[in-house]
């Protein structure tokens, strides 16, 4: 599993999107390589509930269905090496 976690790319990315803190949390755990019902049991919901978040970070993203989703999150730059450096990254 990938870590996203150490990266300010998500929470970037979960603020331009205007996603709750719940639903990053759901992001994050997808990216991560989890799944539904492994979110749900984290988050101490049903996997309805969380199918529901899925749902609505789809609808607040554009993206067709979570390989999408994690895919765009995946792609983005890491932001955090070009933080502690104070360089621009390259591009």
């Amino acid at each position: 599993r990938q870590r996203v976690g150490q990266s300010l790319a998500l929470p970037m990315f979960a603020r331009v999107h205007g996603l709750t803190p719940t639903e990053e949390s759901v992001l994050r755990g997808l990216c991560e390589g989890m799944e539904v019902d492994e979110i749900a049991a984290e988050h101490g919901v049903a996997e309805s509930t969380v199918r529901t978040q899925v749902r609505s970070l789809r609808d607040k993203t554009g993206a067709g269905g979570i390989r999408q989703l994690v895919q765009r999150v995946m792609a983005l730059p890491p932001v955090v090496p070009a933080l502690r450096t104070g360089r621009p990254l390259a591009g």
